[in-house]
């Protein structure tokens, strides 16, 4: 049981595949990170007898990007949701009859969300982790700001992202400051602007989520949120939502992290096939 790297047009792709799968699943992970520092999960995923997918979504990990300083930069959303259907459509050619699982955390949670409810894809389970649906408050004047600069310097940073730590272990948050696939680089106005446009539509969809649906959220997450995920699951009826008590943004690296795959499994179990 072997990580095969391989490239699909600009993206870099990841999978690990057990003998006689049971099921398929594709990660899509945060903004300014990459696949790979899903390994754990995906393990794990592994060890069930499920084939896992993973990808660095454009301009991050080891996936082609723009010119240097432009890592983490999102030109339009619907080319991360592009890329999203790519992967997944690979993903479909082989074994198409079993069943298949979406993870997305933070940004990846939020490009999931926004595919789930346009009906784009179908999984037949979803995993949401901190998804990024509600952003931090922002003055009216903040926001003219932001629209007009993300119209004519779109790649114009905040200087460095936030200094929030994303998980309560120490020395696994030491670990991700030193990844050089991790970008400190804070958010580039048009990326933004496409995130806050994303959450709206979420937010304003009359569409309804149908598949089981697991939501893991932090509730005293940094990063995002946690009231949007409390709205998101009170929308959806599909969404069983897990909250955390002292948990950070990133679960699956947190205090609680055996819990929280314990979670996982168990959900995965109750929704399966029988192996």
């Amino acid at each position: 049981m072997s990580l095969e790297y391989s490239r699909l047009g600009p993206l870099a792709t990841y999978r690990l595949c057990p003998h006689d799968p049971r099921a398929k699943a594709l990660i899509v992970h945060g903004h300014n990170e990459h696949a790979l520092r899903y390994q754990p999960l995906m393990t794990q995923l592994c060890a069930m007898g499920i084939e896992v997918w993973a990808f660095d979504l454009p301009n991050h990990g080891r996936s082609d990007c723009h010119p240097s300083g432009q890592y983490g930069h999102i030109e339009r959303m619907a080319l991360l949701e592009d890329a999203v259907e790519r992967v997944q459509a690979k993903l479909n050619q082989q074994n198409a009859e079993l069943p298949w699982i979406l993870f997305g955390h933070s940004l990846g949670g939020l490009i999931c969300s926004k595919l789930l409810l346009s009906g784009n894809l179908s999984p037949n389970i979803a995993l949401l982790s901190a998804p990024a649906l509600k952003a931090p408050k922002i003055a009216t004047w903040q926001l003219i700001l932001a629209t007009w600069v993300s119209e004519r310097w779109p790649t114009l940073r905040a200087g460095y992202r936030s200094s929030q730590p994303v998980t309560r272990d120490t020395a696994l948050y030491r670990h991700c400051q030193n990844d050089p696939l991790v970008s400190n680089l804070g958010m580039t106005a048009r990326s933004g602007m496409e995130i806050m446009a994303a959450m709206k539509a979420v937010r304003d969809t009359s569409m309804t989520l149908n598949c089981p649906t697991l939501l893991i959220q932090g509730d005293a997450d940094k990063i995002v949120s946690p009231g949007g995920a409390i709205r998101f699951a009170r929308q959806h009826s599909a969404v069983t939502l897990n909250q955390y008590p002292g948990g950070y943004h990133e679960l699956l690296n947190d205090l609680d992290r055996e819990q929280v795959m314990t979670d996982i499994v168990a959900f995965l179990e109750r929704h399966l096939p029988s192996a």
